[in-house]
């Protein structure tokens, strides 16, 4: 018996299953690489920060809203650099500082965010998931505009890199926010 609760926010496995064939086989036909690098480029950003707030789907209005706020801020943050390595548009880049700082507040934003939802007793995970898609940003602001043949390779590494630098930073940073809004209170002496 399973509860409809237990699989928000998880990625359908068809969905899952053709992703996954769509790069494998962009893995395999080098003609099909910029494609997939592109898609991939497009879609990871989108993908996790919706994979993220669609667990504030139960929440109060409020957090809820400030949940989609911060989702969509996140995701145009990281659509940026993307934009400017993938798709040649220079004007959409910005200084790699800058777009380190702002995915640092950004950050800040989805630890806050997480700390109230558990304070609401949610656990909801949700700067791990945009800690993707900044890790992501983060990593392509430092990117020249690479070759064509060469956009899978600097993709799927932003993508781990997002993955394993963003993601555990935002897992267990949002692990430590979750904890420390949830400490109870310092118990009052008694006089005996």
């Amino acid at each position: 018996m399973s509860d409809a609760s237990d699989t928000r926010g998880r990625i359908p496995l068809p969905v899952a299953l053709v992703t996954l064939a769509f790069f494998f086989g962009a893995m395999k036909f080098p003609g099909f690489r910029p494609i997939g690098a592109r898609t991939l480029a497009l879609l990871l950003p989108i993908g996790v920060t919706w994979a993220g707030v669609v667990k504030l789907r139960d929440a109060h209005p409020r957090l809820r809203r400030a949940g989609v706020a911060l989702g969509m801020l996140v995701a145009l943050w990281a659509a940026a650099p993307a934009a400017r390595v993938f798709f040649g548009l220079p004007a959409l880049g910005a200084d790699p500082f800058v777009v380190r700082a702002g995915a640092a507040a950004l950050g800040l934003g989805s630890l806050a965010l997480e700390a109230v939802a558990a304070r609401r007793s949610l656990r909801v995970r949700v700067s791990a998931w945009l800690g993707i898609a900044l890790g992501f940003s983060v990593y392509l602001a430092s990117v020249p505009v690479p070759a064509p043949d060469r956009e899978f390779g600097v993709a799927f590494v932003a993508a781990l890199v997002g993955l394993w630098g963003g993601g555990l930073a935002g897992l267990a940073l949002g692990a430590l926010a979750a904890r420390l809004a949830t400490r109870p209170a310092p118990a009052k002496p008694t006089a005996v």
